[in-house]
């Protein structure tokens, strides 16, 4: 007995050229303003919640209110401990701030 694999003939390929729904358009270029406030995060990969609110010139407490509403997120080390992921400050950027 042999192991040969029968494959199936393919199919030629289609004349009316690519389907427009298997392509996925690129995004959208980001604003200057928003490329700066990327660019000004630093290069570390976990942040306190005082270290975000410091950055931002906001409050401790929008920051744990902005945990709480899921608009940030945070890794729990224990149960009075959170740290911020650089990503999530990143995502959080693109997200909600819009420039003017």
């Amino acid at each position: 007995m042999t192991w040969i694999q029968k494959r199936k003939p393919s199919r030629p390929p289609s004349s009316r050229g690519p389907d427009p729904a298997s392509e996925v358009a690129p995004p959208p270029a980001l604003p200057p303003l928003i490329l700066q406030m990327l660019a000004d995060v630093p290069m570390k990969g976990f942040f306190r919640p005082d270290e975000v609110a410091a950055h931002f010139n906001v409050s401790v407490d929008l920051i744990h209110q902005f945990l709480a509403t899921g608009k940030l997120m945070a890794i729990q080390v224990s149960p009075r401990v959170n740290r911020i992921p650089r990503a999530s400050i990143c995502d959080y950027i693109r997200t909600y701030v819009k420039p003017a």
